[in-house]
Order: C-alpha cells, then sequence, then structure tokens
C-alpha cells in the first residue's frame, strides 16, 4: 500500500487490540462492553482503507479478499463477545 494508505489501515488495526487491552480489567463488564464496541467499530474502518486500497489497485483483489474474511472474522467475533458479556451483566 502506498505510505498514507497503509499506515492508516495499520492504525485502524492496531486500535482494535488496543482497546480491547486498554479496558480489558475495567471495573464492569458495561464498560468493557463499550470499548469492545469500539474495537468493533475499528474493524469496519479497517474493512474500507482495504477496499479503497484494492480499488485503487494499491493491493491485488485476491489480497483484499483474504484480509477481508479476516477481518470479518474478528469482527464475528467481537460481536459475540459483546453480547456474551451484555447478557451476563444484566
Amino acid at each position: 500500500m502506498t505510505d498514507w494508505c497503509g499506515e492508516l489501515a495499520v492504525r485502524a488495526a492496531l486500535s482494535i487490540p488496543a482497546n480491547i487491552a486498554e479496558k480489558a480489567s475495567c471495573a464492569t463488564d458495561k464498560d468493557f462492553a463499550k470499548f469492545l464496541q469500539v474495537a468493533l467499530e475499528s474493524t469496519t474502518e479497517v474493512e474500507y482503507h482495504l477496499e479503497f486500497a484494492a480499488d485503487a489497485a494499491i493491493i491485488p483483489r485476491r489480497e483484499f479478499t483474504l484480509r477481508q474474511q479476516q477481518v470479518i472474522e474478528v469482527r464475528r467475533m467481537l460481536t459475540g463477545l459483546v453480547k456474551h458479556i451484555r447478557q451476563t451483566d444484566r
């Protein structure tokens, strides 16, 4: 990827685990779920950067498809964790 596009994608990707780690020891599950939601939103940002890079022919379409599948899997895992935490926090 070009420098600026790659940097944006990396920042967005790194914000996913950073948000999880930052509040993994939160006082409440409700607070932790909020940070997981922010991490979940970052997956959409990563997917956008990947799609832009593929559309601009910065990365091959095959690379986009592979990375998109990985982002979708992370999103599914985060969604499941958020749902679980919200259900057990009642």
